[in-house]
């Protein structure tokens, strides 16, 4: 429960002031720091301040008493009920970025008695272990735990020998409560008088900041309205294309073998609009229903579905496209109507088995005797794993979210690597709830766009594109078996099947089904079951692979499992998620 505002100790009469702890080991991703400490009599009160990079449960003797998210938000708790005489222990499990970097800590506990105050704080007596050393003996018992300023800068540095400043310690004592600006301000200067670095961006972005209000303040600001001009200019057309050299004068329209515009109104966009959507106009329905048919069957009914003019392909079937185009029109413009009546047709609805005879006759499917196979689109792919290992968080609407991406990749195509470190060379990787959404709402920077989408031919969004290249290459593969996110999907589809059924068969059947939407007949299973002993007989010899494996993930497992037996799932899971069948649209 948040509390009042925490006095701080006071460095200029002796009382310990804290230092980080911090842990960096890109085997241990998760980690355990925790002080053990007595009390001979109960305090009257008990108030613990913590912050830490980059989040952390904190418990007190066993018992989850509270949780801290971010080290720019720090959390205040009244622990006063739960601390009474003997010994106690204060725990805090805290996660990396998912990348290797440091998992670290700073934290105050205020006991107040009758007679005096006594401080316990993050010092060289807390003890740094994985989180899951207590549970496998096989996992290391501690691991080396380090001291003093972070690499990064304190959120609670002192400005001076005597101690932090007094506005810092109001911003950092409000920290339970929602900040002001000015509370911002005064910890990014705490933290850019120790980190140069960031000393440069905060400096960077007040620049932007002011030159943005210097523009607002002297009514520079604009926006862009559309709007229709009181009068129209006249238009030439320009002899052999040169600027200087204007011709016959023209007037707005549409080319005569699309009909005409609607009678009665001026040659404008508000025309050109209800053009679009006339029932007369047969071109605008059929590009858009083949388009959607492009979406279902990996290939339109014309091929070139950028490009429906005279240097285009023929329609494989033009009275079907016309037929669709028609429907769609009548039906209101209504898609969803427009793909139930594909979906639920024969031609959507065959297998896609090919014979000797339909392979020779039509080896690309356009016949509509079979389903055509094609991989899935990037963003379908990456949803579709978040999905079946039940990842997948569908919240509509909200702001982009930044996945995890390779650190300092921005930077490397940013300003040519210039020093100053401007805020587009900058990435901050979402967490938990930001790195599990559709894929719709990943943020793109077309001059970096995120690679695992690119790895799939996603298109950098630089230039329209209609339709899209499909290749398949070993990069392909090794992003499924290594990216982040797949790696947590596998985790994640091994936790959901371990739960869900008792034994190893139904356990494989279960993943199986979810990923390809079948279940896998007697020789598939065999497969399965021989590589998930393998990874067993090879996790047993390499305890310190499998706790790496098993912690790492974006969200926490359903309960604890063994290490061991989670490995080896997640490892055959992987394989599931790998597979042509689970890639592919067929």
């Amino acid at each position: 429960t948040a509390v009042e505002p925490l006095s701080f100790p006071d460095a200029s009469r002796g009382e310990p002031w804290p230092s980080w702890i911090w842990v960096e080991r890109r085997d241990v991703p998760v980690v355990r720091l925790s002080r053990r400490f007595e009390l001979a009599e109960a305090p009257v009160t008990a108030r613990l301040f913590v912050t830490c990079d980059n989040e952390a449960e904190l418990i007190l003797d066993g018992n989850e008493v509270g949780r801290n998210e971010h080290w720019q938000r720090p959390t205040v708790l009244d622990l006063t009920d739960r601390l009474g005489p003997g010994e106690h222990r204060l725990e805090f499990v805290g996660s990396d970025w998912g990348d290797g970097s440091a998992a670290a800590l700073v934290a105050v506990l205020r006991l107040e008695f009758a007679d005096r105050v006594e401080w316990l704080v993050t010092d060289e007596q807390w003890e740094a272990q994985p989180a899951e050393a207590e549970a496998d003996a096989r996992q290391p018992a501690s691991i080396r735990g380090t001291y003093g300023d972070a690499p990064w800068g304190q959120p609670h540095a002192a400005m001076s020998d005597s101690g932090p400043s007094a506005a810092l310690l109001s911003a950092l004592a409000k920290a339970s409560h929602e900040w002001t600006d000015d509370d911002r301000s005064v910890t990014a200067e705490a933290i850019a008088a120790e980190d140069p670095e960031y000393a440069k961006l905060v400096a960077n972005v007040r620049e932007e900041i002011r030159v943005l209000k210097a523009e607002r303040d002297a009514g520079l600001s604009s926006v862009m309205v559309m709007r229709d001009e009181s009068s129209y200019r006249t238009t030439h057309v320009l002899e052999r294309g040169e600027y200087d050299k204007p011709g016959e004068a023209v007037t707005a329209g549409i080319p005569e073998i699309f009909g005409s515009l609607p009678e009665g109104i001026d040659a404008n966009r508000l025309a050109l609009a209800e053009w679009i959507v006339s029932p007369e106009n047969p071109l605008v329905p059929r590009v858009i229903v083949n388009r959607y048919w492009q979406l279902l069957f990996g290939t339109g009914l014309v091929r070139t579905s950028e490009d429906f003019g005279s240097q285009g392909e023929f329609p494989t079937h033009p009275e079907l496209l016309d037929h669709l185009a028609a429907e769609f029109v009548a039906d209101g413009w209504n898609v969803h109507r427009l793909l139930e009546r594909i979906v639920l047709s024969r031609a959507y609805r065959r297998s896609s088995y090919v014979d000797p005879i339909q392979r020779e006759r039509d080896p690309e499917a356009r016949l509509l005797g079979r389903m055509p196979r094609h991989r899935l689109d990037a963003e379908v792919l990456r949803d579709s794993a978040l999905a079946v290992s039940g990842l997948l968080d569908r919240t509509l609407g909200g702001p982009s979210d930044h996945p995890l991406q390779p650190d300092g990749l921005w930077r490397e195509i940013s300003h040519f690597g210039h020093p100053i470190p401007f805020t587009a060379q900058h990435q901050y990787p979402d967490h938990d709830a930001g790195v599990r959404r559709r894929s719709l709402y990943v943020f793109r920077k077309r001059t970096s766009p995120p690679p695992i989408l690119t790895t799939f031919d996603a298109t950098n969004r630089e230039t329209c594109s209609v339709r899209r290249s499909r290749t398949n290459t070993p990069l392909q593969a090794l992003a499924v078996m290594n990216e982040p996110l797949f790696v947590a999907a596998a985790g994640a589809l091994a936790n959901r099947a371990m739960h869900a059924a008792p034994d190893d068969r139904t356990r494989l059947s279960l993943a199986f089904r979810l990923a390809t939407a079948r279940v896998p007949d007697e020789t598939e299973l065999s497969i399965l079951t021989r590589s998930l002993e393998r990874a067993r007989l090879r996790y047993r010899d390499r305890p310190e692979q499998a706790a790496a494996l098993v912690g790492f993930g974006i969200a926490p497992p359903l309960a604890p499992l063994d290490p061991i037996e989670s490995a080896a799932f997640t490892e055959v899971a992987s394989l599931i998620l790998n597979l042509d069948e689970t890639l592919t649209r067929e």
